[in-house]
């Protein structure tokens, strides 16, 4: 009777210890003999894509605020928001009558001051052509020709400042004014936006920066417009980092479909491939207790292994290590796997 409290004992000890298996080791006795049905590739070097996601906005390269440089009222007003203008054309025009009139006049003086250029370059026997620069000077200033062109060039300068063009192709925007409305030079009469290029900006994380180079491809993409992607090239990259461990990057984009805007949100996709890589896809890797874990086949089980991934992309995982070239990666029905699982292989390919 003196051997049953040792037998005891040890039996507790052993119930004890078995209480004390870590997560890991239960989950990694096997649960269930019955075959899973799984579909595997061979883990091979391929290239792999790396692909930096981000999100920014659009800005016009051509943009700007047109404004009258003569303060009067609005006497006509040709175009509307949303219109099309091409350089050159009027966009509207101020009450300018009195500046009309002072051109006219001005040139009527102009008229006379030649007629009486030419009288005394007659009088005084002076070829125009051929006379020293002393006495041409002389002649245009008694006849007051040189003083008519200045209020000429002086006038016409009056009346342009009335009359608002547009200085390159576009398209209008911002336009609140009205006809017979007063406005000042201080006061925007429109915006003029040239909707053929676009920048696209936004910011990058400071470690994605080795990924990056000037004239590097993005596409963007249009929110809620996931149909339409445009191609694009990189074409700043700004030297700081800033308080958020961010880089501000810039890509020119031209709007081959007409479909972009000033201000729009876009998503940003920026591709380098880097060649002869250990890649995996998305559907081999599973998260479990917040680590990155895979199953792999060996003679009709399937075998858990805990890699560690350096970047993705919309399809797959670039491995930094946990398994090797040549090893059979399981791809499918592995989400209730467990260590040394029997699994069956499918006939999918």
């Amino acid at each position: 009777m003196q051997y049953i409290p040792i037998i005891l004992l040890l039996l507790f000890a052993s119930c004890n210890a078995n209480t004390k298996k870590t997560e890991e080791e239960i989950v990694k006795t096997r649960i269930t003999e019955d075959e899973i049905i799984v579909e595997t590739i061979i883990v091979e070097v391929q290239n792999f894509d790396h692909q930096i996601i981000t999100t920014g906005k659009l800005y016009a390269i051509e943009k700007a605020d047109l404004r009258f440089k003569t303060s009067e009222t609005i006497k006509q007003i040709y175009f509307r928001n949303g219109n099309t203008v091409g350089k050159g054309q009027t966009i509207a025009i101020l009450e300018n009558s009195i500046q009309k009139n002072e051109l006219l006049q001005s040139k009527n003086f102009l008229d006379k001051a030649f007629i009486e250029r030419r009288k005394l370059l007659i009088e005084n026997d002076i070829d125009s052509l051929n006379a020293d620069s002393v006495k041409i000077k002389n002649i245009n200033i008694r006849s007051g020709y040189n003083e008519a062109v200045n209020q000429v060039e002086k006038y016409k300068i009056a009346y342009s400042q009335t009359i608002l063009k547009a200085p390159f192709d576009g398209v209008i925007a911002n336009l609140d004014k009205k006809q017979y409305n007063y406005i000042s030079t201080s006061e925007v009469f429109c915006t003029l936006i040239n909707k053929s290029v676009f920048e696209a900006e936004f910011m990058i994380l400071e470690s994605e920066i080795a990924n990056i180079s000037l004239n590097q491809s993005v596409t963007i993409i249009p929110y809620g417009i996931d149909s339409v992607k445009l191609s694009g090239y990189l074409t700043q990259i700004n030297p700081i980092v800033d308080n958020n461990g961010m880089i501000k990057i810039k890509a020119k984009v031209t709007n081959t479909k007409n479909i972009l805007i000033e201000g729009m949100n876009i998503k940003v996709f920026i591709n380098k491939t880097k060649y002869n890589q250990l890649v995996i896809p998305k559907k081999a890797l599973i998260i479990r207790s917040g680590k990155e874990l895979v199953f792999t086949y060996e003679n009709g089980l399937a075998k858990w292994n805990y890699i560690e991934t350096l970047a993705e992309n919309s399809n797959s995982f670039l491995l930094r290590k946990g398994i090797k070239i040549g090893d059979t990666l399981i791809i499918s029905n592995n989400t209730n796997l467990v260590h040394d699982s029997f699994v069956k292989l499918s006939n999918k390919k």
